[in-house]
């Protein structure tokens, strides 16, 4: 359903084709909440989302951090350059939702963990753009897309209220 929902053209389309992905995914997670494949495929949608629009940083941040925790101490199931990529997109995470603190200890981790120049480059820049931030700064809450809809709609029905009234007192009709 996400991938039905990524290629569809229709916004609100695209909106209920996600949610319903991502409450099968809630299901799949809550039948098996070990099961690594299935958190990483929930936690790289979840990633992948806006977090104004659908509000799943903490989903990924949950299953990120399981699987992360996991691989460390049992299985090993995930290959050097997935690990790595997802301390990477957890940093990210918490960068996007402002806990600064967090990214931080995720970027600074995988300078340990590389030798690749260009990758500490990168995370070095990351970690410069910290500097001087708090460890947790707030970030404007966004409007739900349902909410930002029903705005846009009062707004228009009293634009149109707005117009009839005027209307009404010059004695003018809008109809055609």
């Amino acid at each position: 359903m996400i991938l039905i929902a990524r290629d569809n053209t229709k916004p609100l389309d695209k909106l209920r084709w996600s949610k319903s992905g991502l409450k099968l995914l809630d299901e799949a997670v809550h039948a098996a909440p070990r099961d690594w494949m299935i958190r990483l495929l929930r936690g790289k949608t979840a990633y992948m989302l806006p977090e104004q629009h659908f509000h799943r940083a903490h989903t990924a941040i949950e299953d990120y951090t399981l699987l992360i925790d996991q691989n460390m101490l049992h299985d090993q199931f995930l290959e050097k350059n997935q690990y790595m990529q997802l301390i990477y997109e957890l940093g990210e995470v918490y960068y996007r939702i402002g806990q600064n603190q967090e990214a931080s200890r995720c970027w600074i981790r995988l300078q340990q963990l590389t030798e690749d120049s260009d990758f500490i480059h990168l995370l070095h820049l990351k970690l410069k753009k910290l500097e001087g931030k708090p460890a947790v700064e707030n970030i404007p809450h966004m409007d739900r897309p349902s909410t930002i809809l029903l705005k846009k709609t009062v707004r228009a029905m009293g634009n149109e209220f707005q117009n009839w009234v005027g209307n009404q007192k010059t004695g003018t009709s809008t109809k055609t």
